[in-house]
């Protein structure tokens, strides 16, 4: 039985913001809730406020109808008054808001969509705000990874005063200690909500400069990307269709000549590598070497990783452009950089504790690359960032890729996973057991999705939202519980999202889920869960999963 009435209800609220004098534009988060309202989330991509309260659905909807009519808002239509809701529409100058309540068994819950209002990410800092120098070449702007990377002549010193000064007159504060040796820098600066990670690697007399950037908004971004994508793709199909000449062939530089050491004649070694970080062992026994084209010359890569590196799409890339820019193995992993002469230059890592780069000149050991074999040992000595203490050592002895390998079968002789998940959300365990993969497009790439439900799923309603002009999975939806997770070509996690419980939860990335995925001929292996446990609305939770399935493909394009 609900109460007739809330009297506190009223007097807990606090009135919405009437003064719009203040700003042109008030905040969505100006927007008062009531004291007791639970389970609050604030989605800009959805749009909306949601939350519960303990009154019934009579009682809230006329308390808004009272407050929004005293702050001199105007209905827009007629209210849709149901058994079980009620949907009131108002505006007010250039601002409109739409109330919903729904009656639940105990209390009720409220949507309110505001229009015209600011989010809070929408005052966030955007990319184009950092600063770049002005000797900036090869600028990208990668709004997949939200990174911007270039090179520049500038120097070490020069850049590290560049970006200490323009930072801090853009209201960027100092975040810890900055890392500032004779080839590299590492500084972070945090402005509100928002942080940038700028790394600078000096290699020769180019310096390489990475910002790793969180809580900025790449709305801008991502639409110019697409639409310069789209501008490419016009143009080269109209020159491919108004000229019969073939493709130039890719120009390749010229190998530099090197004395013949033998290798033949040596031992085979055994390949092993091992990041140290705070005494923690992080274990890559998965090592594979390949050859690429660096500012003009050959050079060679070892990565080591704990699982078995995807080569279709990095020889697929070395094939097109002779380069692995842009391409980085899954996280844990380990690469280590040799120049023409097979002398190292320089080593980067990347781990759930610790990421960073060194230089050759920290590395002690010899490698030799010769007939199609990379063989070697390097030990990065031990070293200090901030606080956490790492070092690093590889052994390797493995054939050299080229851009005319064929890439190695992993899953051939592996085992079947299960599939299985296990959700626990505020203390309540679902156990989800159907296993649905897929290919969907996310803007104009290819994805991986991994779908587990509680319940099987209705396939044709899937396979019928694929198949639009679209081609993704954006007119699906299962209310059931479920997580699904979505992986790139590189077979890295992109996004992660959970619905369970009337609770929509996302996320990008995942810095605190380890997920591990094979794909090949059709078929997806992995397993995937939480670190720790997340909190969302007020509820804790967590998932481990595996699966072993076969992956639905995107119809072919008419």
């Amino acid at each position: 039985m609900y109460p007739a009435k809330l009297f506190p209800f009223s007097l807990a609220l606090v009135l919405l913001i009437g003064n719009y004098g203040m700003a042109d534009e008030p905040r969505v988060q100006e927007i008062s809730l009531p004291k007791d309202a639970s389970d609050v989330t604030y989605v800009r991509r959805r749009g909306d406020i949601r939350f519960k309260v303990a009154s019934d659905m009579k009682t809230a909807g006329n308390f808004y109808a009272t407050l929004l009519n005293e702050q001199q808002w105007t209905k827009l239509k007629k209210d849709n008054l149901q058994k079980d809701f009620w949907v009131q529409s108002y505006t007010k100058k250039a601002l409109t808001l739409e109330v919903r309540v729904e009656q639940r068994a105990s209390g009720c819950e409220i949507r309110l969509t505001p229009k015209g209002f600011v989010w809070d990410e929408d005052l966030a800092p955007r990319p184009k705000d950092l600063p770049i120098p002005a000797d900036a070449k090869e600028l990208k702007y990668d709004d997949f990874f939200e990174r911007i990377e270039f090179q520049s002549m500038t120097s070490v010193d020069q850049l590290v005063d560049f970006y200490s000064t323009q930072l801090e007159t853009k209201s960027w504060a100092k975040s810890g200690t900055d890392v500032i040796t004779t080839d590299s820098v590492h500084l972070k600066r945090t402005n509100g909500n928002a942080s940038v990670d700028v790394a600078v690697n000096r290699e020769g007399n180019i310096s390489q400069v990475k910002i790793m950037t969180k809580g900025m908004v790449w709305d801008e971004i991502k639409a110019a990307n697409i639409a310069a994508k789209k501008s490419m793709d016009k143009i080269a199909d109209n020159k491919s269709s108004s000229s019969p000449k073939q493709k130039k062939a890719l120009e390749l530089p010229k190998r530099v000549e090197k004395p013949l050491k033998g290798i033949a004649q040596l031992e085979k070694l055994a390949s092993r590598c091992v990041i140290t970080v705070d005494g923690t062992r992080i274990e890559l026994p998965q090592i594979i070497a390949y050859e690429s084209v660096s500012h003009g010359r050959w050079r060679t890569k070892i990565i080591a990783t704990e699982s078995a590196v995807n080569q279709h799409s990095l020889l697929k890339l070395l094939n097109t452009t002779a380069s692995d820019d842009g391409w980085d193995a899954t996280r844990p992993f380990l690469k280590l950089e040799l120049d023409d002469q097979d002398r190292a230059a320089g080593i980067s890592f990347n781990t759930a504790q610790l990421m960073g780069g060194d230089s050759g000149n920290d590395l002690e050991g010899d490698a030799i690359v010769e007939n199609g074999r990379t063989r070697g040992t390097m030990k990065l000595k031990p070293k200090k960032f901030f606080d956490k203490e790492y070092s690093a050592e590889i052994t390797f002895d493995v054939p050299l890729l080229t851009r005319d390998s064929a890439p190695a079968k992993r899953l051939v002789d592996t085992p079947k996973l299960p599939n299985t998940g296990k959700l626990t959300l505020g203390g309540k365990t679902y156990s989800l057991s159907h296993v649905t993969v897929y290919e969907t497009q996310v803007f104009d790439s290819s994805m991986t999705a991994v779908l587990l439900t509680e319940r099987a799923i209705n396939l044709p309603k899937l396979k019928t939202s694929l198949s639009k002009p679209e081609r993704n999975d954006h007119g699906f939806n299962e209310f059931q519980p479920q997580i699904k997770l979505v992986f790139d070509s590189r077979e890295q996690l992109t996004s992660m999202s959970i619905w369970c419980d009337d609770l929509s939860i996302s996320a990008s990335g995942g810095d605190n889920i380890e997920a591990l995925i094979q794909i090949e001929d059709s078929r997806a292996r992995g397993t995937a869960k939480t670190t720790k446990s997340e909190e969302f609305a007020g509820k804790k939770y967590d998932f481990e999963i595996s699966f072993d399935a076969s992956v639905l493909a995107l119809p072919v394009k008419p």
